[in-house]
């Protein structure tokens, strides 16, 4: 019974210390905006920075039905034009791109889309709802038109997101897939997994728009946050998680 008095006591404490931060983050960007919070936290002491992780899609609906977070990351800017009134202050704080992954070693020899025509190499590509899948699809048809996209789909193997599109490459379920090129910074994935670059014409660099929503209650704090993602720290932490951005591309 003391010990149940005891957690109670510790979980009122904790539910009533100091202020804190909701992000509502995609699932891409995970790594940079938690580094990015425990930095955060440091210099303000008594403030928590929590993250709800996922896809930038379901987040959306959440902020419109809820108005509960304090600022949001998706990993496109099109959700800032369904519901502009949602959203205050904003900063581009890095950019993603699509790339080619391939199993660690490169068994097929894959240099470029054009393999992606060959009978013999099998083929991951993201849920279509996914900002992996869509950007997917809009470089395939940049490379080869609908007929090419078309003919891709049919032949690949369809998951929900990204890290399941490297863990298919880890389980040998496919030979390459199109992922965003962060996604290989993370845990040990360059071990396992090999990174071929994409030209912009196919591929443009997609900035990472982080916002203060306008129902924030710390606004002020939320502020904060986003002048430090922006700033040399901030860009530090984006590309050491290879996000590239105005001072720095990091290549792996």
């Amino acid at each position: 019974m003391k010990k149940f008095f005891a957690f109670l006591l510790f979980l009122s404490s904790f539910l009533n210390a100091g202020d804190y931060l909701w992000i509502y983050c995609g699932v891409t960007m995970k790594k940079p905006i938690k580094e990015m919070a425990r930095e955060f936290e440091k210099f303000h002491p008594g403030v928590k920075v929590r993250h709800l992780f996922g896809s930038s899609g379901v987040l959306f609906r959440k902020l419109m039905r809820a108005k509960r977070a304090d600022l949001y990351l998706p990993g496109s800017p099109k959700f800032y034009k369904k519901a502009p009134e949602l959203f205050s202050k904003k900063a581009v704080i890095g950019y993603n791109q699509l790339a080619i992954f391939t199993q660690k070693a490169n068994p097929k020899h894959i240099k470029s889309l054009e393999d992606f025509k060959r009978s013999d190499v099998r083929i991951g590509l993201g849920d279509a709802h996914s900002s992996v899948g869509k950007a997917a699809k809009d470089t395939l048809i940049r490379y080869g038109g609908e007929k090419f996209y078309n003919y891709v789909r049919k032949r690949a193997k369809i998951y929900f997101a990204s890290p399941e599109l490297v863990s298919a490459l880890r389980a040998d379920e496919v030979d390459t897939d199109l992922n965003w090129r962060a996604v290989y910074f993370w845990g040990d994935n360059r071990n396992y997994v090999e990174l071929i670059p994409l030209p912009t014409e196919f591929a443009p660099k997609k900035p990472l728009i982080l916002s203060v929503t306008s129902f924030s209650k710390h606004k002020d704090l939320a502020n904060q946050f986003l002048e430090f993602a922006s700033s040399k720290k901030g860009q530090e932490i984006m590309a050491k998680w290879g996000f590239s951005n105005s001072r720095r591309n990091h290549r792996p």
